[in-house]
Formats: structure tokens, C-alpha cells, sequence
């Protein structure tokens, strides 16, 4: 019972004359139920503030291999905790650092407890005076290992001063396994002195991995760190560069019970700012969003793609939303507390891989192939599932999910034409289609929500808890998320923008986006199972930062760019306009013409218009019947024909061809990246076409003419493999 409900209650109250003791002590129930429900709401869900107080341990190898890295923390962290701090409203920073040599030794451990770091300085230039007078001291046993166990167990100590409650992440940065074999990577060459030696007599060192398991679950479980992070930092040898800590970041995923609980990262001394403001600002995020306790079930990653040949191919059926018809009706539909209507489509069949190749703090990630019926070739998809087992794996949660990304959808196409009349040259903002598939088996239904597969470099913007990429903003993308605020009459707003970056056939940079996330005036709206997406004091947190002069003046001297610039500048002020324009040639068109094309096409047939769900926006009784009813209805059994399709298409693998097509977008993304750093040297805005960005190195004489042809070269190979790939 909201608000609202218990004022229309009132209102039949007086109009049924009831004696004033019989309304009076009706009323005093309704309040007390109210005031508890509002009580538990607070207590669970929204407790803000204190998640938005964080605590960063770092832990730190500090024998002599690592110095150099300490200058870069030095260096970076001034600009991390001054972003960190003015990018969340009533966010706070606490800075700790345990610092861990070898058993032999002195001093075994260097400690500095939590110190406050304030927007007046004070408190950073105290932790960058301590780490610059941090002693690196050379290890006199001659072995590889470092004391990686000792430095757990500081970070897990009570004088640490840990705050309660807060939001909690520890920052591991090591170029060295601990001790013990089964911490050892057995792929590395023994081309490092002492790294496959006996390790000093301490090669059977927890031999079993039970103190492992024992400090990670004390961090996780008793001090609640909500995420570790862990950067691996290469030893070069012999002209290469080696990763010595891979399988020992392995261990820690198998001893804290949770993979995506463990965080890695290869180190780069330029991106590493940027991976450090992400991780916390995630972490941040899950302590707001996350809705009560769940069960995750069990799962094992593996990131190759599956022999599609042995992946036997089920019927699905396919739910999507329907067309919104204008923002007007969109908001209409929220204050009535009704939802997007549904329709059904039978839509061939789906191939899911045996196992996730990724996990997210909510869901799980499948390969998958997708056949439409009628059709002669198959799309590579992916598909994601809700972690959590029991209740938010019904068919309602991933409706909402799919809500969310249908209307942001919607307002993305919406924000395009709106720029696009404002005669703004700016990239289009282009979600990829979400839709909710059903295998019904004789056992039981699993749901799962499919999108099309997409390659490149994967980036997150901002997050629906105020954090922004504050080395790639993407301003546009920004200015979207204000837009939707403005636009809807302050009603709505995209958040936790991210997607995919792709180098197109002409060589310009577009970015697929996927998973956001929406705040809204309605609680009963854009609320997975998952988590709290849809927060209370949302809008507040993103335009806390958004608008800070200090962000904003920061990113115009490093980036020479602003969060709120021109694009805003250019859309806010005519959005009731735009919207008055929309109305009417809304009004001009009959309810049921043409959904729009959308960047996954090909899922299945067009509902007919006596089809359950139909153009109109619906809501509570009226939703369309979900898939638990329909799963009765006899399934019809795969054509031979298509049954012969499938193998002929899965003969030849494309494993080859994602990897191919992978790792041409990457290297193009990282030339254009290069680009950008090097006209960031001289202040010059990276133009958005990468074949301008390195004309414009050349011509700024930032680069040699060898390397401008071996860039271009790289640009025209990617360009090959996107037509082929298309």
C-alpha cells in the first residue's frame, strides 16, 4: 500500500459516512501498516548514504620489482579520490594500504590504517607522503614468492580500522604468487630465477589452500569486503613480458566461493585510474541496488565457444514488448501503474552453450545460436540469466528487465531525431534488441532474456549510483541520460549506460548498448528481481555529478571536454517542444502501424492483429497470458528440413570467425585509443573516425610514416572482416 492508495481509501471512507470511531480506528491500522512497510523499505533497500561512505585498501607488494608501480599510485591517486569524491553526493573516501614483503625480511609489513581523505586535501596529501616514503627492499632468499598470505591477513585486521557500514573494496596490486605450488602458474618458462625453484623451503606452504580459504572467507564474509580487485603486474625477461599471478588469482576465486567476487586486470599504468574509479563505483552500486539476500546457483565459466555440433537445438518461444506509441503515452502508462504490453511469437529454435562464459553481479551469460523458423542461416546470440535461483527466475522478473530495455530503446531512437532536427553532428545512441525466450522441458520452463552477439571493447559510462567514465565520458551518451530526465517531464531516466565499441566499413567508431538501468517516480516500475535498479534519489545522484563544476572543470582540463556541454546546451531547452511536435504526428497515425526496425532483426514472425497483446500499452490483469500458461500448448517438434540446416550450418564452426572478427575490432580500438592519448598530449580533441584520428597524428607529427601505414593497414583489415563478418 503506497501513499496514494491510502488517501483514495480515505476519500470511500467519507463518502460511506462512516461513524468517526469506526474510520478512526481503521485509519490507525492503515497507518501503522503503511508506516511499517515504509520502515522496511528504508531498512532493506535504500540505505544510501552509508553505501556511498567507501573504504579502499590497498595491498601492495613492496619488495623492490614493484617501486616503480607505487610512483603511478602516487600519481593517480590525487585525480581518483578528487573524482570519487565529487561524484557522488554524500560520498566519502577512506584510504588504507598494507604493504607485505617476505618471511625473512625487516620490517615484514608496512601498515597504514584507514585515513579520511576530505575534499580539502588534507588527508590524500598524508597517504601520498606515506607511500612515497614506502621502502621497497630487495628479497635476500632468492626466491620468486612473496608473504601474499601475511598481507591478507593485515588487511583483515581489526586495527585496520574498517568502517561499518560502508561500501568496501581491496585493491591487490602484485607481480608475485604467494607461497606454496599451488600457487605457481606451471605454464610459465622458468626463464625467472627462483620462480620454479624450491621456494626457499616453503613449496608445500598451505599445500591444501585451507589458510587461503580461510582469509579470503574472513574478508568476504566477516569484514564484508564487497570486491576484490587484483592487477596483474608483467615481468619482463628475456624481451617478454610474463604474468606470474595468474593462477594464484584462480586460487582466490575457488577459496572466496564467489568468481565474480575476485576482479583481475593486467596493469596499465594509463587505464589503471580508470579500472580503479569503475571497480568502486560497482561496488558502490551493488551495495545500493542490491534487493535482499539470495541464493546464486552454481555455475562453472568457460569462455570458449562450444562445438555447436554436439549443442542439441530446442524449440523456443519468443515474448517481446510492445511499440511505444509517443513519450506521452510512455508517462501515461506509468502514472496509471500499468505496464508495456506483451505478445508471443513461436521463433525456430536455440542452441544454449552448456556453460556461462560470463558472470555479472546479476546474471549469467550464455553463447548461444539462434535458427528463426523460415529462415536459412542461424545468428550468434547471447543469452543471460538471473543468477539467483527460486523467485527471480519467473517470467515477470525478465519482463521487467526487458521493459527497461525496451523504453530505453525507444528513448534513444527518440533522442536521435531529436538531435538530428537540432542539426547536431553526434553519434547515435543504438541499443541491440532484448527479448525473453522460454525452453519448456517435461521438468520445468527456463527463461532467459536473448540479444544478438556483439564483439569489441566493452565500456561502461555511467552507473545509475552517479558514477561516470571519467577518462572515456562519451559526453553524448551523458547528455542522453539528461535528456530522458527532461524530456519526461522529470519523470524517468536511462541510466547505467554500456555497451560495445565497433569500428564499422567506413572506419567510424559506434557503440552497442545493453543492460541499462532506469530511475522513475514509480517504484513499481524498472525493478528486477536482481537488484534495486530503480532507485529513490536517483536523479539526485546522477546530477550531483553531472553538474559539478569540479568534474566538469577536470574533465576540460584533461579531456577538454564537459559532462554538461553543448549537446544539453542544444536539447534541453526545446524538450517540451520536441514533445508537442511527437504528440501530434502521433495523433496523426492509427494505433496499430508498423513497429520500427530495430538492430536485431530476424526474431521470428510479426504477431497478427487478433494476437494475444496488441498495440496498446497494458497493465496488472490485462498482461498478455505469460509463459507458465502457455507452456501446456503443444510444442511442435524441428522440420528435417531445418534439422539438416542445422547441421549443415554447425559443419563448418565460426569459432574462427568471432575470434577473427574479435581481435580486429580490438586492435582497431586500441589504435584509435593511442590516437587519443597522443592528441590528448597536445590538447586536441580525437575526432570519432578513426582514419581522421591517425591522419591527424601524422599530421601534428606525432607519429612516423611507418607507423601511419601499419595503422591504416590494421583499419582496412578490420573493415574486411566486419564485410565479411556482415
Amino acid at each position: 500500500m503506497d501513499r496514494l492508495k491510502m488517501d483514495s481509501l480515505i476519500g470511500r471512507m467519507n463518502k460511506l459516512n462512516m461513524d468517526s470511531a469506526a474510520s478512526g480506528s481503521l485509519l490507525s491500522k492503515v497507518a501503522g501498516l503503511l508506516a511499517e512497510q515504509e520502515a522496511k523499505v528504508h531498512e532493506k533497500r535504500f540505505v544510501i548514504r552509508p553505501a556511498l561512505a567507501t573504504d579502499l585498501c590497498f595491498i601492495l607488494d613492496a619488495t623492490v620489482s614493484m617501486s616503480p608501480n607505487r610512483d603511478a599510485i602516487v600519481k593517480h591517486l590525487e585525480f581518483c579520490v578528487h573524482m570519487l569524491t565529487h561524484m557522488r553526493k554524500h560520498s566519502s573516501v577512506r584510504v588504507a594500504v598494507v604493504a607485505y614483503r617476505d618471511f625473512k625480511i625487516t620490517p615484514r609489513y608496512s601498515v597504514l590504517p584507514f585515513t579520511s581523505l576530505g575534499l580539502d586535501g588534507g588527508g590524500t596529501e598524508s597517504v601520498r607522503k606515506w607511500l612515497r616514503e614506502l621502502k621497497f627492499h630487495t628479497d635476500v632468499s632468492q626466491d620468486f614468492p612473496e608473504d601474499v598470505h601475511g598481507g591478507l591477513e593485515q588487511a583483515g585486521a581489526d586495527s585496520l580500522g574498517w568502517s561499518a557500514p560502508s561500501t568496501r573494496v581491496i585493491l591487490h596490486i602484485a607481480d608475485a604468487p604467494g607461497h606454496g605450488k599451488r600457487l605457481k602458474d606451471s605454464t610459465v618458462p622458468n626463464v625467472v630465477k627462483g620462480y620454479n625453484a624450491d621456494d626457499a623451503g616453503y613449496a608445500d606452504y598451505d599445500a591444501d589452500g585451507s589458510q587461503l580459504r580461510k582469509l579470503l572467507l574472513h574478508l568476504r564474509e566477516n569484514i564484508k569486503v564487497n570486491q576484490y580487485g587484483f592487477w596483474h603486474v608483467p615481468t619482463k625477461k628475456a624481451g617478454d613480458y610474463y604474468y606470474m599471478t595468474r593462477a594464484m588469482v584462480e586460487r582466490f576465486r575457488e577459496a572466496a566461493g564467489d568468481p565474480a567476487w575476485v576482479e583481475d586486470f593486467d596493469w596499465d599504468d594509463e587505464r589503471f585510474p580508470l579500472q580503479l574509479i569503475e571497480t568502486v563505483g560497482d561496488s558502490v552500486r551493488s551495495s545500493i541496488s542490491f534487493a535482499g539476500d539470495f541464493k546464486p546457483r552454481g555455475h562453472t565459466i568457460v569462455k570458449e565457444v562450444p562445438d555447436w555440433s554436439t549443442v542439441e537445438a530446442v524449440r523456443v518461444q519468443v515474448t517481446k514488448h510492445n511499440h511505444i506509441p509517443s513519450i506521452t503515452k510512455l508517462l501515461q502508462m506509468i502514472d496509471a501503474d500499468k505496464h508495456l504490453g506483451t505478445y508471443e511469437v513461436d521463433a525456430g529454435l536455440v542452441k544454449v552453450a552448456p556453460h556461462p562464459f560470463a558472470c555479472g553481479k546479476a546474471r549469467l551469460v550464455y553463447y548461444g545460436r539462434y535458427y528463426p523458423e523460415g529462415s536459412s542461416e542461424c545468428q550468434e546470440v547471447v543469452l543471460k540469466e538471473f543468477i539467483a535461483e527460486g523467485q527471480a527466475n519467473k517470467a515477470v522478473h525478465y519482463k521487467a528487465q526487458m521493459e527497461t530495455h525496451t523504453v530505453a530503446s525507444y528513448l534513444a531512437d527518440q533522442f536521435n531525431a531529436h538531435a538530428q532536427e537540432k542539426g547536431l553532428q553526434i553519434a547515435k545512441v543504438k541499443f541491440v534488441e532484448c527479448t525473453m525466450v522460454c525452453i519448456t522441458t517435461k521438468r520445468r520452463q527456463r527463461f532467459m532474456l536473448m540479444e544478438q552477439l556483439c564483439s569489441g571493447e566493452h565500456a561502461k559510462f555511467n552507473n545509475n549510483c552517479g558514477s561516470v567514465n571519467a577518462f572515456d565520458p562519451q559526453p553524448h551518451l551523458q547528455a542522453f541520460s539528461h535528456w530522458s530526465y527532461e524530456v519526461s517531464d522529470r519523470k524517468l531516466m536511462v541510466v547505467d549506460v554500456q555497451g560495445f565499441k565497433e569500428i564499422d566499413s567506413r572506419g567510424d567508431m559506434t557503440i552497442l548498448l545493453s543492460d541499462p538501468a532506469m530511475h522513475c517516480v514509480s517504484q513499481n516500475h524498472f525493478n528486477p528481481a536482481s537488484g534495486r535498479m530503480n532507485l529513490r534519489n536517483g536523479f539526485d545522484l546522477f546530477l550531483h555529478s553531472h553538474l559539478s563544476p569540479e568534474i566538469n572543470d577536470a574533465l576540460q582540463q584533461k579531456l577538454k571536454i564537459r559532462l554538461h556541454g553543448p549537446v544539453c546546451e542544444a536539447l534541453l531547452p526545446s524538450c517540451a517542444a520536441f514533445r508537442s511536435k511527437q504528440d501530434a504526428a502521433a495523433r496523426d497515425q492509427s494505433t496499430g502501424r508498423g513497429r520500427p526496425n530495430t538492430p536485431f532483426r530476424g526474431f521470428g514472425r510479426r504477431a497478427p492483429s487478433n494476437a494475444r497483446g496488441n498495440s496498446r500499452m497494458r497493465g496488472g490483469g490485462n498482461r498478455s497470458p505469460s509463459p507458465q500458461r502457455a507452456g501446456s500448448r503443444r510444442i511442435r517438434s524441428p522440420s528435417p528440413g531445418l534439422g539438416r540446416m542445422i547441421c549443415r550450418l554447425d559443419s563448418a564452426s565460426t569459432n574462427s570467425t568471432v575470434d577473427r572478427r574479435a581481435e580486429e575490432t580490438k586492435r582497431g580500438i586500441k589504435i584509435h585509443d593511442q590516437c587519443r592519448t597522443l592528441l590528448r598530449t597536445k590538447g586536441i580533441p580525437c575526432p570519432n573516425n578513426l582514419f581522421a584520428a591517425i591522419k591527424l597524428c601524422a599530421d601534428e607529427g606525432l607519429i612516423t610514416a611507418q607507423q601511419r601505414a601499419e595503422w591504416h593497414a590494421v583499419r582496412v583489415g578490420g573493415n574486411a572482416a566486419k564485410h565479411q563478418w556482415d
